[in-house]
């Protein structure tokens, strides 16, 4: 949300205002994922309310009393729609990036970017001379999760001699 309007969407400085804020908007987390929170008591009291509902600044929040169209600040309905499934508590209903990849919002935008793409050559009569490093790009070596090796050593230093040849 902050890419698109510039702005976070659950701007809490700790964990309480953040919860808060997501609360505000998205409404309490479903009783049965209280249930198994290991913190539960550190956020929320036995009648499964929010502990702090106060900001720094001293205003009130309550679950549900804010659009996520005011939270955001926007109309945009496929956004939105890409919105809920992303900020769904439960991680068992939450989108999956794949299913996020898949959303129309996410077509939508591929669809504008290949929109807005040249389709012939720009001119080079118009287009600014500009300065081309003749730096090589440094090598990328793939290196185990659990560190090189010495055998890898040796791939890396060949590698990395490549890259720097003229």
């Amino acid at each position: 949300v902050e890419l698109y309007n510039g702005h976070p969407i659950f701007p809490g400085r700790d964990e309480n205002e953040q919860l808060m804020y997501q609360a505000e908007v998205l409404g309490l987390p479903p009783q049965s994922l209280l249930d198994v929170a290991k913190r539960k008591s550190t956020f929320f009291d036995s009648q499964y309310k929010l502990r702090v509902n106060v900001d720094r600044k001293g205003n009130n929040h309550f679950a549900n009393t804010k659009t996520l169209a005011k939270a955001v600040g926007t109309d945009d309905e496929l956004f939105l729609d890409f919105l809920r499934g992303c900020f769904v508590w439960d991680p068992s209903e939450r989108f999956t990036p794949k299913e996020a990849t898949r959303h129309p919002w996410i077509g939508h935008l591929a669809a504008q970017r290949a929109s807005v793409r040249p389709t012939a050559a720009p001119s080079t009569a118009s287009t600014p001379k500009v300065a081309v490093s003749t730096v090589p790009a440094p090598a990328v070596v793939p290196v185990a999760p659990d560190g090189p090796k010495e055998d890898d050593t040796a791939t890396m230093a060949a590698a990395t001699s490549e890259a720097s040849a003229p």
